[in-house]
């Protein structure tokens, strides 16, 4: 019984919980429908943030601006449309 526990819950996982575990970076904090990631190259993380969530279909959207590119970081929110689902 405990592997289907386990299954139950990665599937009732959200988006923004599937994309930590796929995106594998140990430099983030989490806030309300969003996560900053801070990375090594930020061109690069971005891409592959990006990338993630097209092929996984995930209602993300990736953010940037000026004041987080000035520490490499960028923001992976949720989209409206799962925002508007979940109120």
């Amino acid at each position: 019984m405990a592997w289907r526990h386990k299954l139950f819950q990665v599937n009732n996982q959200t988006d923004l919980q599937k994309f930590v575990r796929l995106f594998q970076e140990d430099k983030y904090k989490i806030f309300t429908g969003k996560i900053e990631y801070r990375v090594s190259n930020l061109d690069t993380g971005i891409a592959e943030a990006k990338r993630l969530i097209s092929v996984h279909k995930l209602k993300l959207a990736v953010r940037s601006s000026g004041q987080l590119a000035t520490y490499k970081a960028f923001e992976v929110h949720e989209s409206a449309d799962q925002e508007a689902a979940a109120a």
